[in-house]
């Protein structure tokens, strides 16, 4: 029996670049009989992070009101991830930004409540897939493997493959 994925897709763009290759790494994995789930983040409305500190007040809760709500559950049922983002200055877009960055409960749960977020103790799996339009050139991928490791973190998942794609803006 195969693994369950979450892929979670972070361009402002459809169906370019990142999605394709998004796409291609996911049909790979369903040939191979594992399970995805793909989520577009252009198609949720998800708000800026206030620095409130209420998720550190109430376990597993954030005061925005947003399609958060349907992510946080579907980060909660995953232990497999697949995050794909368009790299900007040697990091994740800003839609992936904002994303991560209302995960600081996730934060919350694992580190003030000590109780992870994820409804299973399984260590789970991350694939990184960074798309960049210039040609190859030292960190340019480092910037959104340090993000995402640390957004990993929060959900006890270890970064198993980062695919690095560079020069598609010559293609």
């Amino acid at each position: 029996m195969g693994k369950k994925y979450l892929a979670i897709m972070a361009s402002h763009r459809r169906n370019k670049f990142t999605e394709k290759y998004l796409d291609k790494y996911i049909n790979e994995l369903l040939e191979d009989g594992h399970e995805v789930e793909k989520i577009n983040l252009v198609d949720y409305d998800i708000g800026f992070c206030k620095a409130c500190g209420y998720c550190g007040k109430k376990y597993g809760e954030c005061c925005i009101d947003d399609d958060m709500q349907v992510l946080y559950e579907k980060l909660r049922k995953y232990r497999n991830f697949i995050f794909a983002s368009p790299v900007y200055f040697n990091t994740v877009s800003s839609r992936a930004k904002i994303f991560i960055d209302r995960c600081q409960m996730l934060y919350e749960c694992k580190y003030n409540y000590k109780k992870p977020w994820a409804e299973s103790c399984e260590k789970g799996e991350g694939i990184i897939i960074s798309v960049a339009g210039a040609c190859e050139y030292d960190n340019q991928f480092s910037g959104s493997e340090i993000i995402l490791d640390a957004f990993f973190k929060n959900l006890d998942v270890e970064i198993k493959e980062h695919v690095k794609i560079c020069k598609t803006d010559f293609e």
